[in-house]
């Protein structure tokens, strides 16, 4: 699974890329501090997933979202915010998946494998909804 990392907090954004790295199938294929530029970064790497940062500095976060989702990727879009009361709004954008940044680094793992599947060929895509499904016996 191909993941573009978009956090402001420099030790976040490090363990973060560390934890990824740690997990098979998964890699960082990009990472920012800023919203200036991302949706280029985005259409140009295309990755599986975005984590962002609801308060990631350069550009208001629903506008990023909304363009970053005129590009019609298959990318999920992970919002991760300090605040567990930001849900509700997070998710009126259109983001696929929220989660605090308090969260056990578990649960972020969970999330990122929830959304993969894995196809015969073994390529990595997603699925609507986040649910797992193994084709590989069919």
């Amino acid at each position: 699974m191909r993941i573009f990392l978009a956090e402001s907090d420099p030790e976040l954004r490090v363990g973060l890329q560390f934890l990824i790295y740690q997990q098979p199938g998964h890699q960082v294929i990009g990472i920012t501090d800023s919203g200036k530029g991302l949706k280029k970064q985005i259409k140009a790497s295309k990755p599986d997933v975005l984590l962002l940062d609801w308060y990631l500095p350069g550009k208001a976060i629903n506008e990023l979202v909304r363009d970053i989702r005129a590009l019609k990727l298959s990318m999920k879009i992970v919002v991760m915010s300090i605040y567990p009361e930001d849900e509700g709004e997070v998710l009126d954008t259109g983001v696929d998946h929220f989660i605090t940044k308090e969260s056990h680094p578990n649960e972020i793992i969970v999330l990122l494998r929830k959304m993969r599947l894995k196809t015969t060929n073994g390529e990595s895509v997603l699925r609507e909804g986040g649910d797992i499904s193994d084709h590989s016996s069919e």
